[in-house]
């Protein structure tokens, strides 16, 4: 102790000896010197920087959603903490900082195992503004923590967010036995009632509780098991999408040319749809080509196509559902046919709604007749992929060329749009704001076509879609690279990450903004 004074005092510079004195005198009283933030060892100005672990060393019956903190007795900052931390066996969590870098929160991102031990380890790191930090280990062993495991739709899939078909049931499952009467499923705030398996680990949501639309589902607050522990936060954000699961689904795809102009807005049934290509047309505005494999409740407002709507309806195999074609784009239509639509009677409809000519609409039944009436050849879309493994962080996105971004909702495990400062929504899910499952951003090239593709005389964008190029997709909050390829003109547009592997879309909805840049 004595030591550590008199070093103390060699630093005191320009003081007189009384002031000194009288500094020492403080410190002493105060027990420390720094006031010891965990309570234990003093703080020498020329020492190493220390860490303190929130739990006691060896600790049992840790919850497994705990947060962990870490005190440092000197500011540090995120970057030079985050790699020197790790938790085994691995598990996923986000690591914070306290405004003035001496506290540091670790949160799971799910609950860690139950019954196991961890170790956590923060290494020593050389030098921090001339400080050695002093790194330690630490060891704890978790309880059973009551939580929710999985939901899944009645058929037995897994549900991660996204969309749940109208009409469909829900089943929770837990990781034991709960008191029922105090666990409580919300509805956008709405308790739900729910029937309780034998075992009292499961409970079922009847598909008539929930209304199309944007839906957030949360355990409400005091819920326990059956032994009284507390039950863990849950939420998940999805979307409930008019499309009843039997319904049966089209012959072929129907491409549905959707106008995106301010008037346009919120279009309907672009939540319903597997996939939508985003491009600019004359003027600097954008359209969209709404592809469907079942028919949605509605879709629009339905707008002319373009030389790229052609080109899709053939990569797709499907049918093309449009308003109407400049001369020039129907020539080309007339010399390489694809089945079509155009303004048919006893398909669109004209909505009171809406003021023309953004007030033309299609019933997905309507869609599907015409598909029947014309014959077309039967073809599915590829799906089953998975969402994106690994890749570089991806939470924002920003696609210039459409004055469009992007967000990435953990919750939800789904992308947000926002264009022209407005988030995209639907206007058959009561204006609930789109949710995008995979973000494609694809390269090509276009030129301008000889004829004109508007009444203004405006010449059109001609895309390529046949070449290939490179392709950057989103998902899950992460990014990676690679490529797209149509090798076959009447076949499908492929997508491959950089290395070679295949990526088909996940289910949901997919949004393909075609870019030149």
């Amino acid at each position: 102790m004595l030591e550590r004074i008199a070093a103390f005092l060699t630093t005191v510079h320009g003081r007189s000896a009384a002031g000194a004195a009288a500094a020492v005198i403080a410190v002493v009283a105060a027990g420390s010197f720094i006031g010891v933030r965990a309570g234990a060892e003093l703080w020498d100005p020329g020492g190493p920087t220390t860490v303190r672990f929130n739990l006691k060393e060896g600790q049992q019956e840790v919850r497994g959603d705990q947060r962990l903190l870490f005190s440092v007795s000197r500011p540090l900052l995120l970057s030079r903490v985050r790699p020197a931390l790790h938790i085994e066996p691995a598990a996923d969590g986000t690591l914070t900082a306290s405004g003035d870098g001496q506290t540091f929160t670790w949160l799971p991102a799910s609950a860690l195992a139950d019954r196991t031990a961890y170790t956590v380890r923060f290494d020593s790191i050389s030098k921090v503004d001339g400080h050695r930090v002093r790194g330690g280990v630490w060891h704890f062993r978790t309880t059973t923590t009551p939580r929710v495991v999985g939901i899944t739709l009645a058929s037995g899939t897994a549900v991660q967010g996204g969309q749940i078909p109208l009409g469909t049931g829900l089943e929770l499952t837990f990781n034991t036995a709960m008191d029922t009467e105090s666990v409580k499923l919300l509805a956008n705030g709405s308790p739900l009632g729910l029937s309780w398996a034998r075992d009292r680990r499961s409970a079922r949501v009847e598909g008539t509780a929930l209304k199309a639309g944007q839906l957030s589902l949360e355990i409400g607050p005091g819920g326990r098991d059956a032994g009284g522990r507390n039950l863990a936060a849950w939420r998940l954000a999805a979307i409930v999408v008019e499309r009843p699961q039997d319904t049966p689904p089209l012959a072929a795809p129907a491409l549905v040319q959707i106008a995106n102009d301010a008037a346009a807005r919120d279009q309907s049934g672009l939540q319903s749809a597997d996939a939508v290509y985003e491009y600019l047309t004359e003027g600097g505005i954008t359209r969209f080509t709404a592809i469907f494999s079942h028919a949605p409740e509605v879709a629009g407002p339905i707008n002319s196509g373009r030389p790229i709507s052609l080109k899709l309806a053939r990569h797709y195999r499907g049918m093309l559902f449009m308003s109407d074609l400049s001369r020039g784009s129907s020539a080309r239509l007339a010399a390489d046919p694809v089945p079509t639509s155009l303004d048919s009677p006893g398909v669109f409809y004209r909505s009171d709604a809406r003021s023309a000519p953004d007030n033309l609409y299609a019933h997905g039944a309507a869609l599907q007749q015409a598909e029947q009436r014309l014959h077309v050849p039967p073809n599915g879309l590829p799906t089953g992929g998975i969402p994106l493994a690994t890749g570089a962080a991806g939470p924002e996105v920003a696609v210039p060329e459409h004055r469009s971004t992007y967000s990435y909702d953990p919750s939800s495990h789904t992308y947000s749009k926002t264009e022209d400062g407005r988030r995209v929504q639907d206007a058959a899910l009561q204006g609930a704001p789109i949710q995008i499952q995979l973000l494609v951003v694809l390269h090509t090239t276009a030129t301008p076509t000889s004829y004109a593709e508007d009444g203004a005389g405006h010449r059109g964008l001609d895309f390529d879609l046949d070449s290939g190029g490179h392709a950057d997709f989103y998902s899950g909050g992460l990014h990676a690279s690679g490529r797209w390829a149509a090798p076959q003109r009447p076949g499908d547009i492929r997508f491959t990450l950089d290395g070679g592997t295949q990526l088909d879309p996940p289910g949901g909805l997919t949004w393909f903004d075609v870019v030149t840049g």
